[in-house]
């Protein structure tokens, strides 16, 4: 029994190695593009906006968006983890891209 548990553990990491090793596939590149993204969203730390109109939307890290940048950021966060998914992994990369370029140009 402890030989079977040993050789199943073994061909485990031999298929693990192999996985490693292996590119990203759309699907993986789609999932992880969004992973990173949302990490960075939540590091970031915004609020929900109190209204929807709301001026100024401060977060932890001092960046400063609208509320409405907020509410639609968010909207497209969500938005890329259903067509990641679906299978629709080229627009959740766009939307993904989209929300990460848009990060990098609000003010700190």
């Amino acid at each position: 029994m402890t030989k079977i548990a040993i050789l199943a553990a073994a061909c485990g990491l031999v298929l693990a190695r192999q996985a490693a090793a292996e590119p990203l596939d759309q699907t993986n590149a789609c999932q992880a593009a969004l992973h990173r993204t949302a990490a960075e969203w939540d590091a970031i730390g915004f609020a929900t906006p109190s209204k929807p109109a709301q001026a100024r939307v401060p977060a932890r890290d001092g960046r400063v968006a609208s509320g409405s940048e907020v509410t639609y950021l968010a909207s497209q966060l969500r938005q890329a983890a259903v067509d990641c998914a679906a299978g629709r992994d080229e627009s959740g990369l766009q939307r993904t891209a989209l929300v990460r370029a848009h990060l990098d140009r609000l003010d700190r």
